[in-house]
């Protein structure tokens, strides 16, 4: 079983990344062929049920253009 705060960290890294994939225009399906994943895994990050390995997180913050950091912040706002 996962505890709390990964629980909480999926969800609000899903939440980003749903955010920054919208304000891009971008379906699922097109993020996923950019990403080289299957479209199945972005739907599952975006839900919180799955986390990112390590190259794909790189690989979404070079093309958001975002630091590590701020996919993994917990007190950052939402909005």
């Amino acid at each position: 079983m996962y505890n709390y705060e990964e629980s909480e960290l999926k969800s609000k890294l899903g939440k980003l990344l749903t955010k920054k994939r919208q304000a891009l225009k971008l379906s699922q399906e097109k993020l996923a062929e950019k990403m080289n994943v299957h479209v199945r895994t972005i739907s599952k990050i975006e839900n919180g049920h799955l986390f990112v390995s390590a190259e794909t997180l790189c690989k979404l913050c070079q093309f958001f253009n975002l630091p590590p950091k701020q996919n993994t912040s917990t007190t950052s706002s939402e909005s």
